[in-house]
């Protein structure tokens, strides 16, 4: 039965042939949201952002990453999370240095700055136009199939590698070779990265080491983990490493050779393969070492046939995945025994005589392409006598798709490289919604985009807040960018384009904003603002973004009774200034306090007080709706207000309906405050009930700061209360 799995089989099927085609019944290329195929650990970070529009070519996604580093064109959901690992680890080892070793910093920055709208030329560029590499990739699965026996064997082979752009990456001095080799190893890098700012950064560690400074470039690197599946407990991907560390390049080509001759492989394939410049040595390796795992495999020469087609790194690095796939397979599921020479699909036949296809795509739908082959492929494993057909897929695939590869007999497993997998081709196997994210927490799982921009704001927040909290000590100083970035753990040009988007002035401009005279001349504006304001009677709507609150005390009655007959629903939600939790009766919003993850239980029950008797219950699905109402950016054009429902004394009560008398973007005083109640002498008094307010935002003691311009302080932080003051002050 193996001996019939032969390229000469595959060549001769009449792939378009066999199918039955019914027009009009097929899916066009979907349109996917960046946050259906990305982790929100690769969509941004403090060094990068993806950009949310995503272009697609077949079965194969391109994307755009900003980083500090420059903009990056990148093709693949692979090749994203490979330079977002890139990107990161020298953002935080460059930050590392700037603290720990100035004098390297000051090199790297002197070769490393650019423009954050500069393109990064990816150095492979030149393979494109190598010969037979001409042309584009196959991107979709009628290329890949009809390339099936069109390989061109190649030329005579050398016992050397050809010098090429992969090879001239590593010095031609052994001993910057060799620190170079040890300083990516240390880091997690690839020294053979086709990304200019790795090998930019490497090279100047290398020197550095070579010119005395041994321990140039050593720190811990802390990274998200990728969700990707180890083979061997990721023993392989170690012994790769190993030897691309501590061999020069002619020891790692015969390392392969001779790996590849124990394997059974012979010329011309051998050389051919070794000598293929759209691998790296990583990827050759790798390559190596999963061939190898497969133990005794029939006709391995199958991968590096599939390996030949490769056009690009981003063709690479789909096989490596591709191998490791078929890794994975052998490892958990069935031993494999034969590799099927299928052209640049890799295929094989597994000890359970399942015909495996390999598919290294990011997202696969079913048109034309998709039925033909795969149909011609069912004939073909039914008249070989293999009984079962699986597909694996590094990516994700739509349900349409799912479906029809049941119908068809196919056990088609998506994301099959990832801890959490999508299974669907067997009837009644378990069907994972698409996507599911490996890598992400299953918090995330059912999160809409709506929530997802809301989270990204709170987390901007959290970068923020300390940064506005050190400008609120240090503003006098006039401190540079540089200063305020260090101050915030981020470099300038991030920090710079974070702040300005979040704050809606740049770092420079704010610090003008918060100086004593400034402050100083808005209290003194404010006085008529705020009288105009109080013309309209304390029972007028205040308005914050167009949105009109209403408030209502408790009756002395009920607030004896502490809440009795009252049902208080909350919910933990983002919002642009962190975390909120928000508490709300059908009277409307008793309770919004700012809190983070670590003190949940603490500011619920600090929430709770005066509501003993009330029954109170979680229901976050209730609240999250007027937690979108409340935070959003934008103006919310509503006629209906937005009641709140406060527990307190007469006296608080009526400094916190002056408060929301306020204007969004105006300040007052705490003496303004107590004139304003009628009573000019308890400025602490008035100052203690803004304090207490149970109802941050929108009741709004935020906009109350000290006479002299000082901002006071604030029960949920300065950094917070600055940040909102700012930002009603951007959006006004």
């Amino acid at each position: 039965m193996l001996a019939r799995c032969g390229l000469t089989a595959f060549a001769a099927l009449p792939w378009r042939a066999l199918a039955q085609s019914r027009a009009g019944a097929y899916e066009d290329a979907p349109i996917v949201g960046i946050d259906e195929v990305l982790s929100p650990e690769l969509i941004r970070s403090p060094n990068h952002r993806v950009q949310d529009e995503i272009r697609g070519q077949g079965n194969r996604l391109s994307f755009t990453v900003e980083s500090d580093f420059g903009l990056y064109r990148v093709d693949s959901v692979a090749m994203v999370a490979l330079r977002v690992r890139e990107i990161r680890t020298l953002g935080q080892a460059i930050d590392d240095y700037q603290r720990s070793n100035q004098q390297l910093a000051a090199e790297l920055t002197g070769v490393m700055t650019v423009g954050a709208d500069n393109w990064v030329d990816i150095l492979t560029s030149p393979i494109k136009t190598v010969g037979s590499m001409a042309g584009q990739a196959a991107n979709n699965v009628g290329q890949t199939f009809t390339e099936i026996g069109e390989f061109a064997e190649g030329s005579a082979v050398s016992q050397r590698p050809a010098p090429g752009v992969y090879e001239s990456m590593i010095p031609s001095d052994p001993v910057l070779a060799s620190h170079k080799r040890n300083a990516a190893s240390q880091l997690g890098l690839d020294v053979f990265s086709s990304n200019p700012r790795v090998q930019e950064f490497l090279n100047t560690l290398a020197r550095a080491r070579g010119g005395g400074n041994r321990n140039a470039g050593i720190i811990t690197v802390s990274l998200p983990r990728s969700g990707v599946r180890e083979i061997a407990g990721g023993r392989l991907r170690n012994a790769a490493t190993t030897a691309i560390t501590r061999m020069t390049l002619p020891e790692l080509y015969r390392h392969n050779e001779s790996r590849l001759a124990a394997l059974g492989v012979t010329e011309p394939q051998l050389g051919t393969f070794l000598t293929h410049r759209a691998l790296s040595p990583r990827h050759k390796t790798l390559t190596v070492e999963h061939l190898a795992y497969l133990d005794r495999v029939g006709n391995p020469v199958a991968a590096l046939l599939a390996a030949g087609g490769a056009r690009s790194e981003v063709d690479a690095l789909a096989h490596v995945h591709a191998t490791q796939m078929l890794g994975l397979y052998h490892e958990e599921d069935a031993p494999v025994r034969r590799l099927v020479s299928g052209g640049h699909v890799l295929l094989a036949v597994a000890a359970d005589d399942a015909l495996i296809v390999v598919l290294p795509f990011d997202v696969l739908y079913w048109n034309r392409d998709t039925e033909e082959i795969f149909t011609a492929v069912r004939g073909f494993a039914e008249r070989t006598g293999l009984g079962r057909r699986v597909v694996l897929l590094d990516g994700a695939a739509t349900e349409r798709a799912r479906d029809e590869f049941a119908n068809l007999g196919f056990d088609l497993r998506a994301r099959f490289p990832y801890l959490n997998q999508e299974t669907g081709g067997r009837r009644g196997a378990t069907r994972v919604p698409w996507p599911q994210h490996a890598d992400r927490p299953a918090r995330y799982e059912t999160v809409t985009r709506e929530a997802r921009l809301r989270a990204e704001e709170s987390d901007d927040y959290a970068r923020v807040s300390g940064a506005l909290a050190w400008l609120a000590e240090h503003y006098v100083e006039q401190p540079s960018l540089e200063r305020v970035a260090e101050a915030a753990g981020l470099s300038e040009f991030h920090f710079q384009r974070l702040f300005s988007r979040w704050v809606g002035l740049s770092p420079k401009r704010f610090v003008q904003v918060l100086t004593l005279d400034r402050a100083k001349a808005c209290l003194d504006g404010s006085g008529s603002v705020l009288d105009a304001a109080y013309e309209a009677g304390l029972s007028g709507p205040s308005r914050l973004h167009d949105l009109f609150v209403r408030l209502e005390a408790l009756t002395p009655g009920e607030y004896r009774r502490r809440g009795q007959g009252l049902e208080i629903a909350y919910g933990f939600h983002p919002s642009p200034f962190g975390e909120c939790l928000l508490m709300h009766t059908e009277r409307g919003v008793c309770g919004l306090a700012f809190t983070d993850p670590a003190s949940r239980d603490d500011t619920l029950r600090g929430l709770s007080r005066g509501f003993e008797q009330a029954r109170i219950f979680e229901a976050p699905e209730r609240t999250e709706a007027l937690a979108r109402r409340i935070f959003s950016p934008g103006p919310v054009r509503t006629t209906s207000p937005l009641r709140v429902l406060v527990r307190g004394s007469a006296f608080q009560v009526k400094v916190w309906e002056a408060l929301l008398a306020i204007p969004a973007g105006a300040v007052s005083s705490y003496e303004a405050l107590a004139r304003r109640v009628g009573s000019p002498r308890a400025v602490r008094a008035a100052a203690n009930a803004a304090a207490v307010n149970p109802v941050a935002h929108l009741i709004p003691c935020h906009r109350v700061i000290r006479k002299s311009g000082a901002l006071g302080g604030y029960r949920w932080g300065l950094g917070r209360k600055l940040a909102m003051l700012s930002f009603e002050a951007s959006t006004i």
